[in-house]
């Protein structure tokens, strides 16, 4: 990829399906739109999980049904993740 271009993935997800992230071997930004209603605690925490042991996520955004869940257990993973030491500061 040219360093001056940007390269934009779409992604489409079933929800609670046990299919793996394919996340990008660079760092990169993830926008999750949650379009569904019942989506189990375990599922969301596992894809959390994906977004934080890749390494290269740079931040991560959420909209969509219950995304401050989605925020916080993101945070929490990453915490948790570092240890609660991270490398670098949280912000929202």
């Amino acid at each position: 990829m040219k360093k001056d271009c940007l390269d934009i993935r779409i992604y489409k997800i079933r929800a609670n399906a046990e299919d793996y992230l394919v996340l990008p071997e660079q760092s990169y930004f993830i926008i999750l739109v949650v379009n569904a209603e019942q989506i189990l605690p375990e599922w969301r925490n596992w894809i959390c999980e994906q977004i934080v042991y890749s390494k290269r996520c740079i931040q991560a955004m959420v909209t969509g049904h219950e995304c401050s869940i989605w925020d916080d257990i993101l945070d929490e993973t990453y915490l948790g993740f570092y240890n609660y030491q991270p490398p670098v500061i949280l912000a929202s």
